[in-house]
């Protein structure tokens, strides 16, 4: 047996719920837009601005120091001629013996060539170093002497200006 049932519901009106603050109407949220802020804005200029700078003066710098070094290695246009294994026996006034070891390499002119005259030059550079009387001096001033003379014997002997520079590959003074 079925039966129909009357139902009552309270009749109660939304509009009086939400106005007596029972009921909140909730509005979707929108998405926020992101604010930049001017202290944002500032900092990421100033930012900006230090590293471009930064860049352009290590670019400056680095240019600048590779024509330096470019005019440095300009600066060695000659001929380079190595003389491999002195070993010399120095002694100075009061009798004592030093032993020189030494590898030397000196700069030509550009036009220069002693391919032919390997011997004369070592028995040249031999006799120089044995004149030199170094007898108490530091091996750092040693060394600047007998650059100097080697080189001045050694335009003696071939003639001309033809050695720029003499260097000392290895220099052990014992």
């Amino acid at each position: 047996m079925v039966r129909k049932v009357e139902l009552d519901f309270l009749e109660i009106e939304i509009g009086a719920l939400k106005e007596a603050g029972i009921i909140r109407e909730e509005v979707p949220a929108e998405p926020e837009k992101r604010k930049i802020s001017l202290w944002m804005l500032v900092s990421l200029s100033v930012f900006l601005l230090l590293c471009v700078t930064g860049t352009s003066l290590w670019v400056y710098i680095k240019i600048r120091s590779a024509d330096v070094y470019k005019e440095e290695v300009s600066v060695l246009e000659g001929k380079i001629e190595n003389f491999d294994n002195f070993i010399i026996g120095l002694r100075d006034d009061q009798g004592n013996y030093r032993v020189l070891i030494c590898d030397i390499s000196f700069e030509l002119n550009k036009d220069a060539e002693i391919s032919g005259k390997r011997v004369n030059v070592r028995r040249t550079i031999y006799k120089a170093v044995i004149r030199k009387k170094v007898g108490q001096v530091k091996p750092a001033e040693v060394r600047e002497i007998l650059k100097k003379t080697i080189r001045f014997e050694l335009n003696n002997f071939l003639g001309e200006e033809i050695v720029k520079r003499v260097y000392f590959a290895r220099f052990v003074l014992l």
